[in-house]
């Protein structure tokens, strides 16, 4: 690949995965003068490919300087890593090495949590479908499915309309019940009552926060036990 005049970065995909990584992997695929990005890739199947580093680096010519590396070294935690790629509907978990060690398919694009319970499902938050047009906000999510090893669905949860949707993160409690936060809808004249400044409403409404507990039933849905709004704790002098 030969870089064009005044390029300041570019990605590339290596599909490789478990020696230390090297120059020599790139010095043959790049030539030319600029900042690049390099992604370190290992390759699942003949169709998918999933990031496990990300290396910066200068290019003179056939030169490569390295400026930062992100990979996998001797002091990394052992363990495992388990992630969801944004706007990707698949979950990983991978070793060390950058090897795969399981993956989950799915049918929803992943939220902003992702999390192995103790009995081996995997439980995640997910864009709710359709996309709930009334929250487009930072982190809005909607849904939770929990997938057993083999990625089929056990459990999922849907908490999303016109007043309220989930989003960001989840907590699941001791006794297998799920805290969830989500945001609601406050129509303008209902926070200027609260004694909202009616120049700092945004949309012209209020979209405060508002936690739910909820015990899931049966392989769909569940009964909310247990709620906290903003709302009910804002006090106005």
């Amino acid at each position: 690949m030969i870089l064009p005049p005044k390029v300041r970065n570019h990605e590339i995909i290596i599909l490789s995965a478990d020696g230390p990584f090297s120059t020599e992997l790139i010095k043959d695929k790049i030539f030319g003068f600029g900042k690049i990005q390099i992604s370190i890739g290992l390759k699942i199947t003949e169709y998918e490919e999933i990031v496990i580093g990300q290396v910066k680096a200068l290019v003179i010519g056939s030169f490569i300087i390295i400026l930062k590396k992100i990979l996998n070294e001797q002091n990394s935690y052992e363990g495992y890593t388990l992630f969801s790629p944004e706007y990707f509907t698949n979950t990983y978990l991978i070793n060390n090495a950058g090897e795969l060690v399981h993956f989950w398919r799915g049918d929803y694009i992943q939220g902003m949590a992702t999390y192995l319970l103790e009995n081996g499902n995997l439980i995640r938050c997910e864009l709710s479908k359709p996309v709930n047009q009334n929250f487009l906000i930072g982190g809005a999510t909607g849904h939770i499915g929990i997938y057993n090893p083999n990625g089929i669905q056990v459990w999922d949860f849907d908490y999303s309309n016109d007043q309220y949707c989930l989003h960001h993160d989840i907590e699941v409690l001791p006794n297998g019940n799920i805290l969830m936060i989500a945001a609601e809808y406050v129509s303008a004249e209902e926070a200027i009552d609260a004694g909202r400044d009616p120049e700092r409403l945004s949309n012209n409404r209020l979209c405060p926060d508002k936690i739910i507990e909820v015990k899931p039933t049966g392989d769909s849905g569940g009964e909310i036990v247990w709620e906290w709004h903003v709302m009910d704790h804002l006090i106005q002098d």
